[in-house]
Parts: structure tokens; sequence; C-alpha cells
């Protein structure tokens, strides 16, 4: 700060520092979208953003599905052929399985369908993306499958998976290779019945084509 010289009536002069030129910066890449994002996140990250995606309580990024609600088995056809054949479950464990009881809870978090399923075997709580995406998981008996999950119409939730190894019949439980290896689907959907309908689906060997269908009623709140 330097004084004023005699007869100066401006006051104080102020001495600034020279600037220095910056350099200009490169602009800043665009931000990710969402679906970007959730490119790079597993399900729990994916589960945790979601969250924050709520507009007055409502979650804006999907409406309630018609197989969203608690589920109770109350009838199948054709469980024991499939299991069988298509499955390679033995005699006395389809036995079990067509007496037992079996509930089905589903619910959404964000787009992500969560199912839990209660029978003799214990609770499991199953997560599926329905992206349309192949992922690795683990199927019937925890056995390791390629899975990809599909909305059609945004009420059926379609999924297909492919083991590793065959199921029923004399190669089963061994490794096999490209179109031998099993594909089972499975369509969840609520007939008009306003039962919720859980169908399996698979082509055997042979070619012949076998299908399972359980019907549950909706468990009063």
């Amino acid at each position: 700060l330097a004084t004023s010289t005699p007869g100066d009536s401006t006051g104080p002069a102020l001495h600034l520092p020279r600037l220095r030129t910056l350099p200009l910066l490169s602009p800043l890449p665009p931000l990710p979208t969402l679906p970007e994002v959730f490119e790079k996140c597993g399900i729990a990250s994916r589960l945790w953003m979601e969250r924050l995606i709520r507009r007055g309580g409502k979650d804006v990024l999907d409406k309630q599905p018609a197989v969203v609600g608690t589920w109770t088995k109350v009838s199948s056809d054709n469980m024991d052929e499939f299991l069988g054949a298509a499955m390679g479950v033995g005699p006395v464990q389809r036995r079990l399985a067509l007496k037992a009881s079996q509930t089905q809870k589903v619910w959404m978090e964000g787009s992500v369908v969560m199912v839990q399923i209660t029978d003799m075997r214990g609770t499991k709580l199953h997560q599926m993306v329905p992206d349309g995406k192949v992922v690795r998981g683990k199927g019937f008996r925890e056995l390791p499958v390629d899975r990809y999950v599909t909305w059609d119409n945004g009420e059926s939730l379609l999924m297909t998976e492919r083991y590793d190894i065959h199921l029923g019949g004399a190669s089963h439980g061994k490794q096999c290779t490209g179109d031998s290896c099993p594909i089972v689907k499975s369509v969840r959907k609520v007939d008009g019945t306003g039962k919720m309908v859980v169908t399996l689906e698979r082509n055997l060997e042979s070619g012949k084509l076998l299908c399972m269908r359980t019907f549950f009623s909706r468990k009063a709140h």
C-alpha cells in the first residue's frame, strides 16, 4: 500500500499485484447417465441409487406390476414328470415337492425384482434385474447358470437359464457343451382369475417339450 503524493486528491493508491495469465481449462467430460452408472455398479449400489429417485414418496422408475404381493401355492400341473425328466430330481424328493407348501413374496426395489421363496427347504431371496442382459448366477440346486430376465408388457416376468451340466436322463450331472446344454425358461404372471401362475418349460434332447405350472393365490393382508 503506497501513500499519496502531495497535491494528490485521490487518496492512497492501491497497487495490485500483476495477475498471471492462467491456461484455459479443457471442458469437463459429460456426466454419465443413470443407466451408464448402473452398468458399472453392482445390484447393491443400483438399489441404493434407485431409492434416491423418488417423487412425493412414489417411485417414478416403474409402476408396481401385478405379480407384486405375497402368494401361497394352491396346486400344480405336471410337476412330477417335469422335475424327473427335465431336472433330474429323484422320486422321493419329487413326492415331497408335490405335497410341500410354498409361499412366494414378490416386491420391487427400484427396477430390481425381489422374490423371496419359503418352502420345506427354508427361505431364500432371489434378485432379478429385468434388463435382458446375460449375467452369471446360480439356478436350480445352486448350479451355475447364464441367466437373463425381461418383462413382457411390464406384467409377465420372463427368465431364461442355461446350465453347464446335463439335467435328467442318462447324462445327468455330466458337463455339457453347445446346444446340448439344458435351457430352462420360466414365466411368472397373474392370470384372469387373479392367481399367479409360474410356468417352467424345457426342450429335452429328444426334442420333447416339457412344461410345469404352479398356481398361487394372493395372501390377504
